[in-house]
């Protein structure tokens, strides 16, 4: 009798895994034949927006000549069959694949005009990635791909029978054991995201060399202006004046203490982790006069002791490279190296108002993502804003006054992709590949757009220390 019901159980599965089998097969050939006259750009094109559910605003070239999608529209130059095995060998974020065959360049080739790309760019590129955060979401995809298999094989034929591709070598690797978010290991990422040929940076950022959301009065401003209007607004809302002390934690190349300095007659400190941001600073200071009032130094915020010496502090989105669980750590800190009264300007960028929205579904931190952690800005993570005010409170650095500066950030982002754009052969005569080049422009004219549609901001938080 058992043996019976068993037999019929297994009879019954085989039949379902057959049916469903020819019911797969039956849709591939569907829209196998849908697409079968189509050109191989149009074959891509339209394969990768049925995986993904949404209409890709992007002009596909592929390597036969042939090409489809709008013409103001980013242009994805793929040069050879071979593209495929940067996606076939990165299987869970095939936008990895992506960004490494774009800085490798010999497979593939990107080419946009920045104006062009914040007009016409209406699906959020950060969108995309989502799918891979959330693991069901991805499963979908994968699943939507298996059945399109015999368009895939149409395509690419033997090429998906590859080896692995070489990673580029501009890609961060993880050089020490230290665990992540220590002092060393923080000064390992910071060596990556800010140690590059720093002639990038001048002339990405402009005179200022400010990376951070500027702050644009009025929309005619120039990054220049708007950078110094940032300043400005921070000075008065720690109400500088002559001869008070100002702390400036994860200072960059300087100019925030350099401004306070020549502008309200300050006395400043300013550390980073960066050994080239320190060296640049302490020329600047050293070149303008000022190292009787400016001093820059090469230290973790972990190694500031001097208790109750400040009259205010400031610090520009440095807490999101520490680890969300040392913000705590950091904020005490910045509450004991204040004077009673003092005041504390603390800008961070945070999840978005859209973050929430599909915060639950994610299994992969969004600023984990490989993309971001392996080319931008490696170990860096970001938290609600609610959550940064409930730990400023529990320091007792009471807030103030909370300025969102979202829409202000894609202008930012607009102007340094411009930069980039008009800077490109002297950026490139200064040492810089293009293939890196090109992702290092995509992913600051992308990151508008994440500030753009909501997913990230960027607040500005006035704080005043118990007296």
């Amino acid at each position: 009798m058992l043996l019976n019901v068993t037999t019929t159980v297994i009879f019954l599965l085989s039949s379902l895994f057959v049916i469903l089998l020819v019911f797969l097969l039956i849709k591939n050939i569907i829209f196998y034949r849908s697409v079968k006259k189509l050109s191989i750009a149009e074959k891509i094109l339209k394969l990768t927006e049925t995986a993904i559910g949404a209409d890709l605003p992007v002009r596909v070239r592929a390597w036969d000549g042939s090409e489809t999608g709008p013409k103001s529209a980013p242009l994805l130059h793929l040069k050879s069959k071979s593209i495929v095995r940067w996606i076939i060998w990165s299987p869970r974020f095939p936008s990895l694949g992506f960004i490494r065959a774009l800085v490798d360049g010999n497979d593939l080739d990107i080419d946009f005009k920045v104006d062009d790309f914040f007009q016409n760019f209406q699906l959020p590129l950060p969108d995309l990635i989502l799918v891979e955060c959330s693991f069901p979401k991805y499963i979908k995809v994968v699943l939507t791909s298996f059945k399109m298999a015999l368009t895939v094989l149409s395509i690419f034929g033997w090429s998906l029978l590859c080896l692995p591709p070489p990673i580029p070598p501009e890609e961060f690797k993880q050089k020490s054991t230290f665990k992540k978010h220590t002092s060393d290991a923080d000064k390992e990422t910071a060596s990556f995201a800010y140690n590059m040929n720093y002639r990038l940076f001048e002339l990405m950022l402009g005179q200022t060399m400010v990376y951070s959301c500027a702050y644009y009065e009025t929309p005619d401003m120039s990054l220049e202006e708007a950078q110094l209007a940032k300043f400005d607004i921070a000075c008065r809302k720690l109400g500088l004046k002559e001869g008070m002390t100002v702390l400036d934690i994860g200072c960059g190349w300087g100019s925030f203490l350099i401004h306070a300095a020549q502008k309200y007659g300050v006395r400043g400190k300013g550390v980073t982790v960066s050994s080239e941001q320190c060296k640049y600073a302490q020329e600047k200071v050293k070149r303008l006069g000022l190292e009787k009032m400016v001093d820059v130094q090469l230290m973790d915020f972990r190694d500031l002791n001097e208790i109750g010496h400040y009259d205010t502090i400031a610090s520009f989105e440095m807490m999101e490279h520490i680890g969300i669980k040392n913000h705590r750590c950091f904020l005490q800190i910045v509450e004991k190296l204040l004077k009673p009264g003092g005041r504390f300007v603390l800008q961070t960028i945070s999840r978005g108002y859209k973050y929430a929205k599909y915060d639950k579904s994610y299994t992969t931190s969004y600023h984990d993502h490989p993309v971001f952690s392996q080319y931008f800005f490696p170990s860096s993570e970001i938290e609600y804003g609610h959550a940064h005010n409930k730990s400023l409170d529990e320091v007792g650095l009471e807030v103030r006054t909370v300025e969102n500066l979202r829409e202000h950030y894609v202008t930012t982002c607009k102007h340094w992709a411009k930069n980039l754009e008009e800077n490109e052969k002297e950026i490139l005569n200064s040492g810089i590949s293009p293939g890196f080049f090109k992702c290092f422009k995509l992913g600051v004219a992308g990151c508008g757009l994440e500030w753009r549609n909501g997913l990230v901001t960027s607040i500005q938080y006035l704080c005043v220390k118990e007296n």
